[in-house]
């Protein structure tokens, strides 16, 4: 079965080609995703399908037209993942914005639902079995119009891993920086390649929705992304316990935010140049820290300020990284000034699905950097 065969259910709905890239941007970059503290903006101009090339060789952009103009787009990413231990395709449901029109959006939901509850027969979903998207706790109309909304052939989201994206805006500067005795936190180097693949592939193994083999894919497709980009840790023995990789996806998405909270515009005037804070409507220098895999707290303090360091040139307002409901950081991040956002990671189900939430015994496989 080809995916337009269930596209046929919603009016005017299509797969997209780079052809459509303008027209994409126009309609996706007029929607920003409002909360009611802020307002998040993305700006995918002038290249919509970059993002998508650095989450995934394979990717989907569905379309809906009305009178010639887009009226709703939404994006599919589908890549080698963990479940269980096992091997598996995972698809990312991404970028979804629609036009103000209730019989656009139920056909939408159902051509999704569609989708999900028929994936094992779609040529171009690989046998994706494992469906997951993102969505910002405080995006009222998202939750509404998605996730709240059971029946009528919608899929079902059930919350897979609610956490808080923590943006480290500042260290406070009398805290004492944390001494190992039994771990080393270096830069990593281009020796460092084979052991840093391999502990990172173990990782992910053992998470729901990991990453399975896209170590080597990332350096390749990732702009700016290197080796020597990564800290790492190691024991005593040299072996690695540990690893990250700030990177920013300004190259391939814009965010800035049209409305900044009260309180942090304020400390921005106050404690600048110590702590930089985006005005009204800048674009913000994000580094994400990726490719985390850490256990102790105190190894992630000396991550993050090993990071902080090296990437201090690079002027971005914060580096950020996500803490999970179930998994906190403990006293990782108590030296710092940080913002949170909550939001929660959803697995995605055909319609009518009535089993339990899936259970974790630890952090899923997710990078916010990509959505």
């Amino acid at each position: 079965m080809r995916i337009a065969e269930i596209l046929e259910g919603v009016p005017g709905a299509r797969l997209a080609t780079e052809a459509d890239n303008d027209a994409i941007v126009r309609f996706y970059d007029r929607r920003p995703m409002g909360t009611a503290a802020f307002e998040v903006g993305y700006r995918r101009g002038p290249d919509f399908f970059a993002l998508l090339r650095c989450q995934s060789d394979r990717h989907l952009v569905i379309v809906c037209e009305r009178a010639g103009e887009i009226g709703g787009v939404g994006t599919i990413t589908v890549r080698d993942g963990w479940a269980h231990g096992a091997p598996v395709k995972v698809a990312y449901l991404g970028d979804l914005r629609i036009a103000q029109d209730r019989r656009l959006l139920v056909s939408w939901r159902r051509a999704y639902g569609a989708l999900v509850a028929r994936a094992s027969e779609i040529e171009e979903l690989d046998g994706a079995s494992v469906f997951v998207t993102a969505v910002m706790d405080a995006n009222t109309l998202a939750r509404a119009a998605l996730i709240d909304r059971r029946g009528k052939g919608g899929p079902t989201y059930l919350p897979l891993a609610p956490f808080r994206m923590q943006s480290v805006l500042a260290r406070w500067p009398l805290w004492p920086r944390p001494r190992l005795r039994d771990v080393r936190v270096r830069a990593a180097t281009s020796r460092d390649h084979e052991s840093l693949a391999a502990f990172y592939e173990a990782r992910q193994k053992a998470r729901f929705a990991g990453y399975r083999g896209d170590f080597a894919r990332r350096l390749r497709a990732w702009p700016g992304h290197s080796i020597e980009r990564f800290v790492i840790a190691e024991d005593a023995r040299g072996a690695i316990v540990g690893c990250v990789a700030p990177w920013s996806p300004s190259a391939a998405k814009e965010t800035f935010v049209s409305r900044v909270p009260r309180h942090l515009a304020l400390a921005g005037r106050v404690l600048e140049p110590w702590m930089r804070i985006p005005r009204d409507g800048e674009t913000m220098k994000i580094l994400y820290l990726t490719h985390l895999e850490v256990d102790r707290p105190d190894v992630l303090r000396a991550m993050i300020d090993l990071v902080r360091d090296r990437t201090r040139d690079e002027r971005a307002h914060f580096v950020a990284l996500p803490e999970y409901a179930r998994f906190a950081l403990g006293a990782a991040l108590r030296p710092y000034v940080v913002e949170s956002v909550p939001i929660t990671l959803y697995s995605v189900h055909a319609a009518g699905y009535e089993g339990a939430p899936i259970t974790l015994d630890r952090a899923p496989g997710f990078e916010m950097a990509l959505v």
